[in-house]
């Protein structure tokens, strides 16, 4: 018997791989602003500069902490020319400019969203370009701990997140490394 009898050798596109694929325990807040473009699973902070935006974490500036992660992927609708104005119903995708899902609070997230192998029990960061990262930069807070092992973005990692809404104080940042170490 042929064992690739359904193999009928369709090139057939695949469907695009959803940066965060599931959630459990935490919240999708959809009232956060984004101006700038953005993958879905990014990390984002709250952006003080225009109240009710969020903006991307930067590795090295996430003493504090990080708000969420962009639930959505955002981008820049100039990218669609002449087709710019039209909305598409079943784009799940935000504009620049648009309210966004900002996955916030405890819970756990699954991402492809991050750079270099994370083992299981790995603490992570907010690395270049908006990515999880296993490596510590400055003084900045985890975003998470690992429950499951990747590399590259090559499989879905699940990270057991913990978003402080008040890690702007000492004590509460504390409270929210010992929580993600944990």
């Amino acid at each position: 018997m042929n064992e690739n009898k359904f193999n009928l050798g369709l090139n057939l596109p695949q469907r695009h791989r959803k940066g965060v694929m599931t959630t459990f325990g935490v919240i999708v807040a959809p009232f956060y602003r984004v101006s700038e473009v953005m993958a879905e699973g990014t990390p984002v902070v709250l952006d003080d500069a225009k109240p009710g935006f969020v903006k991307k974490a930067t590795a090295g500036a996430c003493e504090n902490g990080v708000f969420g992660i962009v639930a959505q992927e955002v981008y820049d609708p100039s990218a669609l020319g002449e087709l710019s104005g039209y909305e598409f119903h079943n784009n799940t995708k935000a504009r620049v400019g648009d309210t966004v899902g900002v996955i916030i609070g405890q819970g756990y997230v699954e991402t492809i969203n991050y750079a270099g192998t994370i083992v299981a029990g790995d603490k992570v960061y907010v690395g270049e370009n908006g990515k999880l990262v296993n490596t510590k930069s400055g003084n900045d807070l985890p975003v998470g701990v690992a429950e499951t092992a990747g590399t590259d973005g090559g499989d879905y990692v699940r990270v057991r997140v913990n978003f402080d809404f008040f890690a702007d104080t000492v004590e509460a940042a504390a409270t929210a490394e010992e929580s993600n170490s944990n």
